[in-house]
């Protein structure tokens, strides 16, 4: 029996929807295949990365897969110190894939200071109060709260440590600020006495002390002497701390007519620097120089007892030409060699010579000032860096020869440091 035309319509229509659905199921089957093929690569690296600052960027934060995902530059060569979200490529299989790295710093810094001294009205830079701080990002230092500076006493306040994302560390402080009234001091002034137009040392021997200001500012006036012409003047010392507290001093110069015979310092230390060349080296520590100082007058000058004693240039120069005199010209000997070594000294006269005069010498070392006698002596004796108990023990077995007048003179050493002599070879043992 023949087949109408609708059924072959019906057939027709069949065989299409069939082939419609098989090739659905085709192309669902490929796409299927093409995205499990796809995400099999796009998981192999993680859309974003998060570290905190200074950490160590490696693969693993990226991707499980470290056999195939390779990065596309040295990831170890990123400056995690720069926070921000940088993008990071990756290549696997001729594959291009790109993860976000943000860098955070979210742990403050750490910061240690130390507590200050300060006069009133001056707040010290917050930098003073910070011995140490650190963090993997710049901080910045400022006062989260600046101590009162307007009145003494004791006051708190605090140091803010900043990086710069935001995280902040608060450290205490204190301050004590103290009313400054006291004016500083100026030790050594003494009256001067000097030969018409020689060299005038008005800081020789001097010392200023404060109790707040480690460096006060000395100024001398001189105005009112004239070098060229003897007479009797006045020269003023003023001290002033830098909170303008100040103390004025004045003293005498005495300007003498020269003597007659008188001897220019300059040729004196001409002849001095060609013993200190003999006796001395230049690496030489400058306590031990002083030492073979002493040492050379006591044994090259030959005592005579008498000496001129008119000016102590003089006196040095019969000592330095004749290697004979006194007392007064081992003094004078000695205080030319240590001046040349830039030495502070003075020459210590008696002050109630019963029988006769005796003179010595006073030198500032190492910070401190000793007497020292460079003269021969009958009973022998140490007498090279002295305290003032160890020359008042000398008084009574050298027939009270070390009485002295301590006006004007500047502090002396009141710790022995004998015990790093060594006289015999001249030298000094470091403390």
């Amino acid at each position: 029996m023949a087949k109408s035309d609708g059924d072959k319509i019906v057939g027709l229509s069949v065989r299409r929807f069939l082939i419609l659905i098989l090739g659905l199921s085709i192309v669902l089957f490929l796409m299927t295949i093409y995205l499990d093929y796809v995400s099999s690569y796009e998981n192999k690296v993680v859309s974003s990365v998060t570290i905190e600052a200074g950490d160590i960027v490696t693969l693993d934060l990226f991707t499980d897969d470290l056999e195939n995902v390779k990065p596309a530059y040295d990831i170890n060569s990123i400056d995690t110190k720069l926070l921000g979200t940088y993008p990071i490529p990756f290549c696997c299989n001729n594959r291009r894939y790109v993860s976000e790295l943000t860098i955070v710093d979210t742990i403050p810094p750490e910061g240690a200071t130390t507590d200050l001294i300060t006069d009133v009205n001056v707040l010290p830079d917050v930098s003073e109060f910070v011995v140490s701080y650190s963090d993997v990002t710049p901080v910045t230092i400022s006062f989260a709260t600046a101590p009162d500076v307007s009145t003494g006493g004791l006051m708190d306040g605090s140091v803010s440590f900043k990086d710069i994302a935001g995280n902040e560390t608060i450290v205490p402080i204190q301050l004590t600020v103290i009313d400054d009234f006291d004016a500083p001091f100026v030790y050594g002034v003494k009256p001067i006495e000097v030969y018409e137009n020689d060299v005038v040392k008005y800081r020789e021997g001097l010392t200023v002390e404060d109790n707040m200001d480690s460096n006060p500012i000395l100024t001398i006036d001189t105005s009112a002497v004239d070098i060229s012409t003897p007479g009797e003047y006045t020269v003023t010392y003023t001290v002033t701390d830098y909170t303008g507290n100040s103390r004025s001093l004045s003293t005498s110069v005495t300007v003498l007519a020269k003597p007659e015979g008188y001897v220019e310092p300059e040729v004196i230390y001409e002849l001095a620097q060609r013993y200190l060349d003999q006796i001395t080296t230049p690496d030489m520590p400058v306590i031990e120089k002083c030492f073979k100082i002493y040492n050379w007058c006591k044994q090259s000058i030959n005592y005579i007892g008498t000496s001129d004693k008119s000016h102590w240039t003089i006196g040095a120069y019969e000592g330095f030409t004749t290697l004979s005199g006194d007392c007064y010209t081992y003094a004078c000997c000695a205080k030319a060699m240590f001046d040349i070594l830039g030495v502070d000294n003075y020459i210590i006269e008696r002050c109630d010579p019963t029988t006769s005069t005796h003179f010595w010498n006073l030198i500032e070392m190492e910070g401190q000032w000793y007497f020292c006698d460079c003269s021969r002596t009958n009973t022998p004796m140490n007498a090279y860096l002295l305290t003032d108990a160890e020359l008042h023990e000398l008084t009574y077995t050298h027939g009270n020869r070390y009485n002295f007048d301590s006006t004007g003179l500047p502090n002396r050493a009141t710790e022995s440091i004998q015990y790093r002599l060594n006289y015999a070879t001249l030298t000094v043992k470091e403390e």
